[in-house]
């Protein structure tokens, strides 16, 4: 399954230059509102102090691993996928970290405990609705076959 997401790409590396490290580059009002997201999807998490691999498809500047490492979470391995080169080199510029791995990608490709995403689907621009959610139905199967 392939969608043009050049448009989207676009957005996400002119959202990290005008506003830097920030929620704000990756679509959210705040930084408050953001991490109320990933509260919300590590709920899933029974035991944060389990020893984890974790991927991230949308990883952006690497805001949701800062905030797992935060919280206490037992990361043995974290895997970040953007489709923007410069969310990427933002985020190897924050997270320096051995455990992490960033990888220029619209899709998982490495086996984890856990796969994350947050609003990789909120933004479509001008894409077909049937093709949009065809692309939908192909990232989740991905994920969970991940």
């Amino acid at each position: 399954m392939k969608v043009d997401l050049k448009q989207i790409e676009r957005l996400y590396s002119e959202g990290i230059e005008k506003y830097g490290l920030d929620s704000k580059s990756v679509g959210w009002r705040d930084k408050e509102s953001q991490c109320l997201r990933f509260k919300k999807l590590v709920e899933v998490v029974e035991n944060k102090e389990e020893v984890i691999t974790v991927n991230e498809l949308g990883c952006g500047y690497g805001a949701m691993f800062n905030f797992l490492v935060e919280e206490g979470f037992n990361i043995r391995k974290y895997f970040g996928y953007d489709i923007s080169i410069k969310m990427l080199d933002a985020a190897k510029s924050v997270v320096k970290n051995n455990c992490v791995k960033f990888i220029h990608s619209d899709k998982i490709t490495k086996v984890a405990d856990y796969s994350f995403t947050s609003g990789i689907f909120n933004v479509k621009f001008d894409i077909d609705e049937n093709l949009w959610r065809e692309y939908i139905n192909y990232i989740l199967y991905q994920m969970n076959e991940y």
